[in-house]
């Protein structure tokens, strides 16, 4: 027999192979089956653990280094086929589990843990009347008034992360400035670690026809927040500076008062193809006493 697999540009010869299953080429010298959610002979669940056990056979025989199997939550059944061949959950998404198998007996597996991190955005977001945006949640406030901000999407700049929770959780309009800091704590929800981005953004104020300017005013979101306002800067320092304060934001406002910043710059990518990148970079301001 020979079966043919036009995804991985290979011909396989061998009676051992004829009953493999359909992949695909994946990254990292890796394969991927995926199954289908609805019914088919090649992935019937009488035979399905057999044609699995020769496909990872003859990808071992091709050196991958692992397989990967999609399972629809339609075909969750053969999943209790995997277990004895030494198949790992690795993540699951909607309606469909990701399970690995690591296939060389050389070296221990390189298959990195699924989102290892939550990415978070926070942003200072101050007024021309030197004022400062501030929330209080409806749950867990553990000081009267905290910064605007909440967890990107996937495929989310920070950049973007920052203007749309501002939108979302105080209808304030604003522009990305800089990053002013981050954190990275580990151990919270779900056992992930949590890269907090604070955020310096501009909000988006208007002028009348007297040339006075118009500065907007905030609306509670209202399913998450309590409250909204422009909180009065010194106010608000008083209350990060204090006892016990925010010892984190008390540094930031130090980083905001000196000016300094990571300014976001887009640059080409060396991989074809492929999107530029989102490079920050800090700036160096030079006060002369270099």
């Amino acid at each position: 027999m020979v079966s043919t697999f036009p995804n991985d540009e290979i011909v396989v010869e061998g009676e051992e192979w004829q009953d493999v299953l359909p992949y695909e080429r994946s990254a990292h010298n890796s394969a991927t089956i995926i199954v289908p959610p609805e019914y088919n002979s090649m992935f019937d669940r009488n035979t399905f653990r057999s044609r699995l056990e020769s496909t990872c056979e003859m990808l071992k025989e091709m050196e991958k280094s692992s397989v990967w199997v999609e399972v629809p939550m339609a075909r969750a059944g053969l999943i209790e086929e995997m277990s004895d061949l030494g198949f790992q959950f690795h993540h699951a998404q909607g309606s469909t589990a990701k399970l690995n198998l690591w296939l060389r007996a050389d070296t221990e597996s390189k298959v990195p843990e699924f989102a290892t991190h939550h990415v978070g955005v926070g942003a200072v977001v101050v007024n021309s009347r030197n004022e400062i945006l501030c929330v209080r949640e409806l749950h867990k406030n553990y000081m009267p008034w905290k910064i605007p901000g909440g967890l990107s999407e996937l495929g989310e700049s920070i950049a973007d992360a920052a203007v749309r929770e501002v939108m979302e959780e105080t209808g304030i309009p604003t522009t990305f400035h800089s990053i002013l800091s981050f954190r990275h704590t580990h151990g919270l929800a779900n056992g992930r670690s949590d890269l907090y981005f604070v955020c310096r953004l501009d909000p988006v104020e208007d002028t009348d026809e007297n040339g006075e300017t118009i500065i907007p005013e905030p609306c509670a979101q209202e399913c998450e927040i309590e409250a909204t306002k422009w909180v009065p800067f010194s106010e608000y320092r008083a209350m990060v500076d204090g006892d016990p304060g925010h010892p984190m934001m008390s540094n930031v406002m130090k980083v905001y008062d000196q000016g300094l910043r990571i300014e976001k710059k887009e640059v080409k990518s060396v991989v074809p193809g492929r999107k530029p990148n989102p490079l920050y970079l800090p700036v160096v301001i030079n006060d002369g006493s270099a």
